[in-house]
């Protein structure tokens, strides 16, 4: 018998905690009745994920975290798990249980100056003190960095750390950790493919696997159209001022504006603020925005089934969850040209250039003119979106890898 050991310690309510969700659900009912699913939490995680069986491993180590380098994988030892299952990119360098690890993206290596700061880092993961930053991030040494990268990642690497720039040596340590000490690493679409073999030197084990999509959101039934709605952590990458400023300029044009709701994970303290705060002044001007923190699936449920459209002005996706759910559930999909946008599946959605706000003020403007071009869109995608993201396939492919990863660590 296996045990295999799923890490559920970020929130339930993020991007990297509905891939999580996903897994708990697909693996943990579809996989061999002679082995164990496992689920490492914390006591705030547990509570927000639907786990199917009480083989829970609690900890107190948070995610990026000092300890967690090494309380973890202490943990996975003593606990006689076989192989461990790490749904994010970031990696102890102490690790000897064999290791599956996700990687989503690439924008903390690509856009270093996208990255947080070390004090927003510490106050959304709850760390008592910012050292891991400073230790992770020298324990990527020259030597190490020309095994692991290639001549390009080598090159940006030194271009990336050459202002010692604490973050940017943290982030680029833990992608290292992960690519040089995985036994097996997914990535989730084929540009982020396509990215790691660019940087990294690593080319055998490795698969590239979709994401899976909770089939909740085909079985949604919409309502009159109330809003646009926007799903998105409020960090630099997803482009919220670009959002904000479309708004306004569609709202100025409009004698009925419909209202815009942006709903999800309130991200990095400083940013995140800076959205509110122009939130709050474009309420007092007159303009119906309206932020929704952390909202949970039931709450997106009820606003996907009054959304007039889905916006999603990223200015960079390694995957992007959110136009896929609303394609599932039939909502028109408008969207920048990253992530998945940039495949076939670009096809069933509303497209612009991130940085183009008047493109995206007119698409406001069209959909409250005359929505139902965009209503064919959208049932065009969810009756094909299924073709692209079957959860089935999907669940096969990541048992596949697992049991080559087994196969290959067997005692």
């Amino acid at each position: 018998m296996y045990r295999i050991l799923i890490d559920a310690r970020r929130k339930v309510n993020s991007g990297i905690g509905r891939v999580t969700q996903w897994l708990v659900d697909n693996l943990g009912q579809n996989w061999p009745k002679e082995h164990e699913i496992w689920y490492l939490a914390t006591q705030d995680s547990a509570a927000n994920y639907r786990f199917y069986n009480n083989n829970i491993i609690y900890t107190e180590s948070r995610p990026f975290s000092l300890d967690e380098l090494y309380t973890i994988p202490i943990l996975l030892c003593t606990n006689n798990i076989n192989l461990y299952i790490n749904p994010q990119f970031n990696s102890s360098p102490f690790h000897i249980t064999p290791t599956i690890n996700i990687i989503h993206d690439f924008w903390a290596l690509i856009k270093p100056d996208w990255l947080p700061t070390s004090e927003d880092l510490q106050e959304r993961f709850t760390l008592e003190n910012t050292d891991i930053i400073y230790n992770m991030g020298n324990w990527l040494n020259d030597d190490l960095a020309k095994i692991i990268f290639t001549d390009f990642g080598y090159a940006e690497w030194r271009k990336a750390t050459s202002s010692n720039l604490p973050m940017a040596k943290y982030v680029w340590s833990h992608y290292a950790a992960t690519v040089l000490l995985s036994s097996h690493i997914c990535l989730i679409s084929p540009d982020t493919l396509n990215t790691f073999k660019k940087i990294f030197k690593r080319q055998s084990n490795i698969t590239m696997i979709l994401n899976g999509t909770s089939e909740r959101w085909s079985q949604l039934e919409r309502k009159k159209g109330k809003h646009f709605l926007c799903l998105s952590k409020l960090e630099k990458r997803k482009n919220l001022y670009g959002l904000l400023n479309a708004y306004v300029g569609y709202a100025n044009n409009s004698a009925e504006p419909v209202p815009l709701i942006i709903a999800g994970d309130p991200g990095y303290h400083e940013y995140a603020k800076g959205v509110r705060h122009r939130i709050s002044e474009l309420k007092s001007s007159g303009y119906n925005i309206d932020f929704k923190p952390s909202v949970s699936d039931e709450v997106i449920m009820e606003l996907y089934s009054e959304a007039i459209a889905l916006i999603y002005p990223s200015h960079f996706e390694g995957f992007g969850l959110p136009p896929i759910e609303a394609m599932f559930a039939g909502v028109p999909v408008v969207a920048s040209k990253t992530g998945l946008m940039c495949e076939d599946i670009g096809h069933f959605a509303t497209l612009f250039e991130s940085h183009d706000e008047q493109a995206l003020t007119k698409i406001m403007q069209n959909l409250t003119d005359n929505c139902e071009p965009y209503e064919r869109l959208a049932t065009l995608a969810k009756v094909n979106i299924g073709k692209v993201i079957d959860n089935e396939q999907i669940t096969l492919e990541w048992c596949k890898v697992i049991e080559n990863v087994l196969n290959r660590n067997k005692m």
